[in-house]
């Protein structure tokens, strides 16, 4: 056991004071290395063992000096016999990296070790043991730690989408395969195939740059292995994102270098030896990655940090969330196995009357929604968006085929389409099985106003499968076009019909609807190719589908414009926007253009063109298609799609890919040139490309249990759920600081004494708060739709009072130096007792809202709960959520459930956070809403 520390004989040992941080001379010390290592530690209450230029040394001392702790810090880069100390270091405590964090005689560990003790609340209490308690206030290290402090330069975060903290393991098998390619360029760097293989590694490469592996192939590929790992207990070790992201950028320029001079070679006899070269290091540097573990790419970095070349504080984000990235894997990934929810009903009249539209729920948790995993119960018809995407695939590569100029094998159209016939089959199988197993759950698809469109996705796949086989049996083609093709215009006009004749609100209109007219211009492009004389047809087909595409368009862009969706989920369907302009162009062409003569796919869809071909609509809607596609790339440096997490909703941007490739590939047929060429080619490899990597992603999900799980629903209500989270995030903090105080007795420090009081008086405040807005408004509408359903949590509220008012008193007692010897039994019956009726709420009425209540009373009752609180209030219940909720993404939709409600209160709000939460959440926190930074901030945009 270590010797206890003394606190005043640092003084005797500290030299240089001027400095920034005290320094230890070690000098000052007899004996051997290790001898003087354990003197020093001794010593002293804290003590950092680190370098110069590390920054996460610089963090660690940063976050002692933050919280006023009186250590020394030892440099050992630069301190006398530095080396030594470091051996010595190294070989007790088995810790390979700086740096080493000593508190008491005991060692914490590196940064990240410090971070989460001080995450978890075990920091300050390690500190006052060893003599050396936080001197700076909770108060003023709130005011310290704000990100918008006036000339306070924002911390430092990774380019565009890229993460900012990153999992090795997938990092070391993504290298793995591009050191496989790389060695291979190198072997063959004479041969063509090599050439384009290392141009799709810069490709690659360039992906992961922009955002990590999840949009790379590669990475895609590695999340597949790394599922599988996880099932048999492998786990994630996470490293900072911005030197990875700095290795991707040396990625990309060597393999650039690469490719620019392989291809040059062609030009210049002896270029392909340089070429040669960058592939020979690539792999070198790949395989240190894989098989070492040494990334070349982190240690330059390192460097540039070393001499100024990036800011100190660059690992300032990383260091402050790896806790907290660590726990949220823990959090999404943990199997609990909760039992089966129980039915419960509230009658309207009474048990002896039962009536159909009394108030029915389950009392379900959400760790068993998480952990629902169903094949059957749980695939949804909008998975039918997969099969469309890849059957779109498919059919540009077997466009592409038939124009020699573009070198495309006609195999791998029937490679992708044998894969989705098979894969489509098993989940036509598996929604049969739904329909008769869950009818109930079908019937809620059919009737949700977002996921009934999708109901035509089933019948489009067998439209272009008809197109697909026609050329292998043209009676099988035209059986399957008839199945699918009328079948999707009926559901079509069901659905439009239905629009028409029940009552909408704008909230129910999204761009999913225009499904329907694009299933309908599916057809009418398929028809004619299949037999001439289908033309007259389908162009009844094009026409209702043109006219709606326009009326839905127009309403959904408008939508889109004034009232963006809240929810992440629901924005990739906006691409659909790209797939109708594109598949229009293609139909209008076999339908309506008479120099355009197509043939049956059995003789391939070569054309006869009489002249030169310039017809406004096609080119228009062909370019139109691309221009929004554009648009559409744009919001990928703006988090406007999230912050690239896979959802099955993604596919929504899959068919739309391969839609332009079709369009683009027509257009080179009837205008070929360079250009159009070009486009045509790249337009093909995007649609590959980002097909490719959410099948990868949807696959590495189904490992993961995440796919054929129930929908993560919420909505503006949400935010009583989410309430309740940082109610149990906030309670065991307030119990420590009351541990504390009782373990002080009448000798409690002042600062342990204000930590209790600053916890219980926040705590009490968003309690009394909370309980207003369930009582005023949340309960009270509840009621009225039925009666009494709320009653017992109204009175349970009542009861709650008393409770506060007598640890008023005792947390009273305890400031002026008499802390009842019951105060740390009081606030645990309190966390018992409070803990109770949160889960008695939700159990019992989380359902209400989602199931009895229209969205716009949600909002309506969010406004209510606004106008219950003064907004001083308000400026501190929304920080000591945030503070309270242990994970980001719950952080972020806490407080779009008042954006969702309040829109033009955003930036109202974000001067509420901007107060109340330190620098690193309020930057993760405006990375995902930018629209609540306020004037003067930056990144500040005005809302009008």
């Amino acid at each position: 056991m270590a010797e206890k520390p003394s606190a005043k004989a640092a003084v005797d040992v500290v030299v240089d004071s001027s400095s920034e941080f005290k320094q230890l001379d070690m000098g000052a010390f007899k004996g051997t290395p290790a001898e003087r290592v354990q003197a020093a530690i001794s010593r002293n209450g804290a003590v950092v063992f680190g370098k110069t230029w590390c920054p996460f040394c610089m963090e660690a001392n940063r976050l002692l000096a933050s919280l006023g702790v009186d250590f020394v810090v030892c440099n050992v880069d630069t301190a006398a016999n530095g080396s030594a100390t470091h051996a010595a270091l190294k070989e007790k405590y088995k810790q390979a990296t700086v740096p080493y964090v000593f508190i008491g005689g005991e060692l914490v560990g590196g940064c990240n070790d410090l971070t989460k003790a001080h995450t978890d609340g075990k920091l300050e209490p390690m500190l006052r043991a060893a003599g050396v308690p936080p001197r700076t206030s909770a108060k003023a290290r709130k005011v310290m730690n704000l990100g918008v402090l006036d000339r306070k330069a924002p911390i430092p975060v990774t380019l565009f989408s890229f993460p900012e903290a990153v999992d090795d393991r997938i990092i070391r098998i993504t290298s793995l395969w591009v050191f496989i390619a790389a060695v291979l360029c190198a072997v063959f760097y004479d041969k063509k195939q090599a050439h384009f293989t290392m141009l799709g590694l810069a490709v690659d490469f360039f992906l992961r740059f922009i955002g990590g592996g999840n949009i790379s192939p590669l990475g895609s590929f590695s999340a597949c292995i790394v599922a599988v790992m996880e099932l048999f207990g492998s786990k994630p070790q996470f490293r900072p994102g911005p030197p990875k992201q700095f290795a991707a950028l040396c990625g990309v320029m060597f393999a650039v270098i690469s490719t620019t001079f392989y291809l040059c070679s062609v030009y210049a006899k002896g270029l392909h030896w340089v070429g040669l070269a960058f592939s020979a290091m690539l792999a070198v540097a790949t395989g240190l990655e894989c098989f070492l573990g040494f990334c070349l790419g982190c240690f330059f970095f390192g460097l540039m940090i070393q001499f100024g070349l990036m800011p100190k504080n660059v690992y300032q984000l990383y260091t402050s969330i790896a806790p907290e990235v660590a726990y949220t894997y823990e959090e999404m990934n943990k199997r609990i196995n909760d039992p089966e929810p129980t039915r419960k009903t509230v009658h309207l009249i009474g048990k002896d009357t039962p009536l159909s539209i009394d108030y029915k729920y389950k009392t379900k948790t959400d760790d068993f929604t998480k952990e629902d995993f169903n094949i059957i119960k749980h695939v949804k018809i909008a998975d039918f968006m997969m099969f469309l995407s890849l059957n779109g695939v498919a059919a540009a590569w077997y466009i592409a085929s038939y124009n020699f100029t573009l070198y495309a094998p006609t195999a791998v159209a029937y490679a992708i389409t044998l894969f989705s016939a098979f894969t489509y089959t098993i989940w036509v199988a598996l929604y049969i099985c739904k329909m008769v197993l869950y009818p109930q759950k079908v019937m809620k698809e059919w009737q949700c106003t977002l996921r009934s469109n999708s109901f035509v996705l089933p019948f489009t796949c067998l439209v272009i499968f008809a197109f697909l086989v026609a050329d292998q049996n043209m009676i099988f083609a035209r059986v399957l076009f008839w199945i699918g093709a009328p079948i999707g215009l009926l559901l079509s006009f069901i659905k439009v019909g239905g629009w028409l004749s029940v009552r909408r609100d704008m909230e129910h209109v999204n761009a999913a609807w225009i499904i329907m007219p694009v299933q309908n211009f599916v057809s009418a492009l398929v028809g004619p190719m299949l037999d001439p004389d289908y033309t007259w047809a389908m162009q009844f087909w094009f026409s209702f589908a043109f006219v709606m595409w326009l009326v839905l368009f127009a309403l959904t862009f408008v939508k889109a414009v004034v009232a963006k969706p809240d929810d992440d989920r629901l924005r990739p369907l906006l691409a659909i926007w790209v797939a109708a302009p594109a598949v229009a162009a293609a139909a209008y062409l076999v339908c309506f253009v008479p120099l355009w003569r197509v043939y049956a796919v059995s003789d391939g869809i070569a054309g006869v063109l009489a002249g030169s071909f310039n017809d406004f609509v096609f080119i228009n809607l062909v370019w139109f298609s691309v221009s929004l596609a554009l648009c559409m790339a744009v919001g990928l440096h703006r988090p406007f799609f999230g912050r690239i997490k896979f959802d099955m909703a993604y596919w929504a941007t899959g068919f739309p890919s391969a839609a332009v490739a079709i369009a683009v590939l027509f257009y080179y047929a009837l205008i070929p040139g360079p250009l159009s060429q070009g486009i045509a080619i790249a337009a093909l490899a995007v649609a590959s490309g980002l097909n490719t990597v959410l099948l990868l992603q949807t696959y590495a999900g189904i490992l993961r249990f995440r796919i054929f799980v129930p929908d993560n629903k919420w909505g503006p209500l949400s935010f009583m759920r989410l309430s309740h989270e940082a109610f149990r995030g906030a309670m065991p903090k307030l119990i420590d600081a009351a541990k504390a105080v009782a373990a002080s007795g009448t000798n409690a420090d002042a600062a342990v004494i204000e930590e209790l009081s600053e916890n219980w008086r926040t705590m009490s405040l968003a309690h009394t708060e909370h309980a207003k807005h369930e009582d005023l408004a949340i309960f009270k509408t509840y009621n009225e739709f039925f009666p009494g359903v709320a009653t017992q949590w109204n009175e349970e509220h009542e009861a709650h009072h008393k409770i506060i008012d007598e640890i008023d008193a005792a947390v009273a007692a305890a400031s002026s130096g008499n802390a009842p010897s019951t105060l740390v039994s009081m606030l645990e019956d309190y966390a018992v007792e409070v803990e109770k009726h949160l889960r008695g709420e939700e159990d019992h009425l989380q359902g209400m809202p989602r199931k009895y209540l229209p969205l716009e009373i949600h909002k309506q009752i969010m406004r209510e709960c606004w106008a219950l609180t003064p907004a001083p209030v308000w400026g501190e219940y929304i920080p000591w959520a945030l503070n309270a909720l242990p994970m980001l993404h719950q952080r972020v939709r806490f407080l779009k459930t008042f954006l969702w409600a309040m829109p033009e209160r955003a930036q109202h709000i974000g001067i509420m956070v901007a107060s109340g939460v330190d620098d690193v959440q309020w930057r993760r926190i405006t990375l995902e809403l930018p629209e609540i930074i306020p004037r003067g901030a930056a990144g500040w945009e005005r809302y009008y």
